[in-house]
């Protein structure tokens, strides 16, 4: 265990490959095999390291290592000791540590004027920092390397978009939660808010949970320049492109949805109303995540966070059930939902739909999804395949609790617990399902399809 200069104790252990390897070979195996076949200097240090839930892990590029008893410190503090700074420490303009997950489930997120943009959840065997990496192992005089920095997200330990379903926002039950507490804590106004409440519950009542990664150390990216770690190299940037198909597929998707508004006549629709389908289709295809109700302990400490909200804010009425952040797969048969009321697309102008009532805007979002798979489906096989297979394979379903008008195409949330079992919180087996949940009142479900067209 490491120390600081200043005698802060460091949650920061050293391994050689060899340890390491054994960590990681159940996780990811393939990036194990490449390794264990290169020949490695006996100076090739990893490290070790865990981190609270809800600390910054990744903030305004500053990449931090987690103190024993909470808190973070820069891999450029010079508190640090020698070893860790000689091989961690980074020029934060135009390098990133590389490091890949352990354990826990945690999330890349971005400030976006007064919101949180997330971006993507990484779980255990998951890779990043690669990009910085991979473009300062090319030659100076390679026609291929670029010096420009590199958008670096923010990245949280757990999921910092998490949030509860029924509102909390109650004056009576806050204060009874700052009594609890001992301390004062400011009331949650927005979904985005409820990730400070969720750490401060965490920290105060000294949670286990903690998120773990390995750290490559310096030497390792430098190896890379080395042709002997061509395979090793080659795999990071397949990892790479992976993470960042979104980017590779933006303009083709573009003129197929440019077509498709031309020749199906929906330019009338606002400009938000169709750029929210869209950011549908990006949930669809994996590369935006969705929200699923959390059942276990992967993202954020569940258990304690709802029993505190029922013994300690005294939530009675509804079911604690906790959203948390997620991609989209074709492989797992879990639904992921997005909401009108929380909207997670970059290009967020809701003054663009004409002030229309959020269940109306839910009916052109429908309309316009709908005409979007039919031209997918028609014509964009082979120009965009991911496209066309999430047109092929994904239902979007669409829910609301206002039903006064007969909305023929838009579902009453009541049914949701029984279409998908993870909303129903045996933690609170008298209490209700939160139908009047902002997040529910225009909420879209992806699903895959019973019987897929492929």
């Amino acid at each position: 265990m490491f120390k600081t200069e200043d005698g802060r104790s460091l949650d920061v252990e050293e391994l050689t490959w060899s340890e390491a390897a054994s960590l990681l070979l159940p996780l990811n195996g393939e990036l194990t095999r490449i390794i264990d076949d290169l020949a490695l200097d006996d100076d090739m240090p990893l490290y070790r390291v865990k981190y609270q839930f809800g600390e910054k892990v990744i903030y305004n590029s500053d990449a931090r290592l987690p103190l024993s008893d909470g808190g973070t410190v820069s891999f450029n503090d010079p508190q640090l000791p020698k070893e860790l700074r000689e091989n961690l420490s980074y020029d934060i303009n135009t390098e990133s540590p590389l490091g890949i997950v352990l354990d826990k489930n945690c999330e890349f997120y971005m400030p976006f004027g007064q919101r949180i943009l997330p971006h993507m959840v990484i779980s255990a065997g998951d890779l990043f920092g690669m990009a910085r990496v991979l473009n300062n192992a090319l030659p100076n005089d390679s026609k291929y390397s670029s010096k420009s920095p590199s958008v670096m997200w923010n990245l949280n330990s757990g999921t910092r978009s998490s949030f509860l379903l029924p509102k909390i926002t109650d004056n009576a039950g806050h204060n009874k939660l700052k009594s609890a507490f001992g301390f004062d804590i400011e009331k949650p106004d927005s979904y985005q808010e409820h990730n400070l409440v969720f750490s401060t519950i965490a920290k105060y009542n000294k949670s286990p949970w903690r998120s773990e990664f390995i750290y490559f150390s310096k030497k390792w990216h430098e190896k890379l320049k080395d042709h002997a770690w061509a395979e090793l190299y080659g795999y990071l940037s397949l990892v790479n492109r992976s993470i960042n198909k979104i980017w590779h597929n933006t303009p083709n998707w573009t003129a197929i949805y440019n077509e498709i508004e031309y020749s199906g006549r929906l330019g009338h629709f606002s400009s938000y109303a169709l750029g929210t389908s869209r950011h549908l289709f990006t949930m669809a295809v994996g590369c935006a995540p969705g929200f699923r109700p959390a059942t276990d302990e992967s993202s954020l400490p569940t258990k304690l966070i709802q029993e505190t909200y029922l013994d300690k804010y005294e939530l009675t009425d509804h079911w604690p059930i906790i959203m948390e952040p997620t991609q989209f797969s074709h492989v797992r048969d879990e639904a992921v939902y997005y909401s009108l009321n929380y909207p997670t697309l970059a290009q967020h102008n809701p003054a663009t739909y004409k002030g229309k009532s959020i269940i109306s805007l839910e009916e052109d979002v429908e309309y316009i999804t709908e005409r979007y798979c039919s031209g997918i489906l028609k014509d964009a096989k082979t120009q965009a395949p991911s496209l066309y297979a999430a047109a092929a394979n994904v239902d979007f379903s669409f829910y609301h609790n206002d039903h006064s008008n007969n909305r023929k195409n838009i579902k009453n949330n009541i049914t949701l617990p029984e279409e998908d079992k993870r909303f129903i919180c045996k933690h609170a087996e008298k209490a209700s399902f939160p139908t009047y949940s902002p997040f529910l009142k225009g909420c879209i479900k992806l699903s895959k399809k019973k019987e897929p067209l492929e």
